[in-house]
């Protein structure tokens, strides 16, 4: 017995010795592992937010030559300037191996110099020059983000690691066929540049002006109050399991959370505590079928709307997914559209009721009752706009602009090198209200 006692103790401490060296192991592999989880994720970010810089990029060039006068211009212009220094950022925080982007590089610096150089020269969008160079870089820059998108796509879809391409290329000598999807990617989007020289291209973002939030106005509503509104406009009973918590909403002003069910469907809604004005609902159930057609929920969905005080409305999108019609509207005024105030409702077509709604922007958007006189007709503000913009749709609509002003303004709706844009004029002075890309 002794004697195996002292044959086991050298044993014992073995496989002690080897759990201690498999836990050290083990905490090694999981450190790296999850330094190798937090650079991926690193990379991941900057190269998203290239993406997106891209895309905003490409949307505010295109804007900028649809653009009708000087500030409009200058304000594409700024943020043109940001946005492409704002890209050699995000290039300069990717693995350089991966990067074979030098002329990427220059394009976004050369676009970022001639974007000031349009700010300091206040350069004009009607002159046929400026236009020439506007249209150069946002063909060079649309390809650039198609380029991206595709990189991006395969990053996604094929689960692609960042750190793991990139231990690759030093593996194989600056290539690997496994591993080369991203490196092959970048090189194909960087030789589109290739031929891009500043010689040639010698040859704030613009968004619909937003009105200051609406202060809450209205007698303060209870919990049970809030609850009766929502069960009211549902046409259901108020079950006992509903509750109420309130929220103080990002600090812009305190609501009510409600949620509970109804006929079996759990329903979730916001309701602002002074006003108790219902700012979301939603209903959570399947839709079955269709009975209702696409038509007859629409115009369901107006007289709702009307009937709950929101008053007569336009249709500003209409389109149906599988069993539900989804909607936007905009309240209509004597002075036109109150475009800044949409209404998103969403309508099931088995039964014809309101599945979702938000009316955060109808409540929190002030709409103008009274209106600056119209001097300008839509006829003589179109003459105004761009040339290369295809008009295909006028409408009068109130506004106020960044001051909290009230604008009478004509919205034209037009096409433009397979892109659709807005461009708001404004009816008493005939300047550029705003310009946006929305498809």
């Amino acid at each position: 017995m002794h004697r195996t006692t002292w044959f086991a103790i050298p044993i014992v401490g073995l496989v002690v010795l080897c759990s201690g060296l498999g836990v050290w192991s083990y905490r090694l592999n999981n450190e790296r592992q999850a330094l190798v989880y937090q650079s991926d994720a690193q990379y991941s970010a900057a190269f998203h937010s290239l993406v997106s810089d891209m895309d905003h990029l490409t949307e505010r060039l295109g804007e900028s030559e649809v653009s009708t006068d000087q500030t409009g211009f200058a304000s594409c212009a700024q943020d043109i300037w940001r946005l492409s220094y704002a890209g050699q950022t995000e290039i300069s925080k990717l693995p350089i191996e991966l990067m074979p982007m030098h002329h990427t590089q220059a394009f976004l610096t050369a676009l970022a110099n001639q974007s000031n150089a349009w700010m300091t020269n206040k350069a004009s969008p009607r002159d046929p020059k400026v236009l020439k160079q506007v249209n150069n870089y946002y063909q060079r820059a649309t390809s650039l983000k198609t380029e991206l998108q595709s990189i991006q796509g395969k990053v996604l879809n094929g689960g692609l690691g960042w750190v793991a391409v990139n231990r690759a290329i030093h593996q194989n000598g600056g290539y690997h066929t496994g591993d080369n999807q991203i490196i092959d990617g970048f090189r194909t989007m960087d030789k589109g540049l290739t031929t891009f020289s500043e010689t040639a291209s010698l040859g704030s973002q613009l968004e619909g002006t937003k009105p200051p939030a609406k202060k809450p106005q209205g007698h303060t509503v209870t919990p049970t109050a809030a609850m009766n509104t929502v069960a009211a406009m549902l046409h259901v009973q108020r079950g006992r399991d509903w509750k109420t918590t309130t929220s103080n909403l990002g600090g812009q002003e305190t609501v009510y959370l409600i949620s509970g069910n109804a006929a079996h469907s759990p329903i979730s809604a916001v309701v602002s505590r002074v006003g108790g004005n219902v700012l979301t609902l939603h209903e959570d159930r399947a839709v079955t079928n269709d009975k209702y057609g696409f038509a007859e929920a629409e115009s369901r969905a107006k007289t709702w709307l009307q009937q709950n005080g929101f008053g007569t409305v336009s249709s500003e999108i209409a389109n149906q997914s599988g069993n539900i019609g989804y909607f936007v509207f905009v309240p209509q005024t004597a002075n036109g559209l109150a475009i800044q105030s949409p209404i998103s409702i969403n309508m099931a077509l088995d039964n014809g009721d309101v599945l979702t709604l938000d009316s955060q922007a109808y409540y929190r958007n002030p709409i103008p009752t009274e209106a600056p006189k119209r001097k300008y007709s839509a006829n003589q503000l179109q003459a105004k706009l761009n040339p290369q913009l295809r008009i295909e749709e006028v409408r009068n609509v109130v506004m106020r602009n960044q001051a909290g002003q009230v604008e009478s303004a004509v919205q034209f709706i037009g096409v433009h090198d397979k892109q659709t844009y807005s461009v708001i004029l404004n009816a008493t002075t005939g300047s550029e209200l705003s310009v946006n890309q929305i498809s």
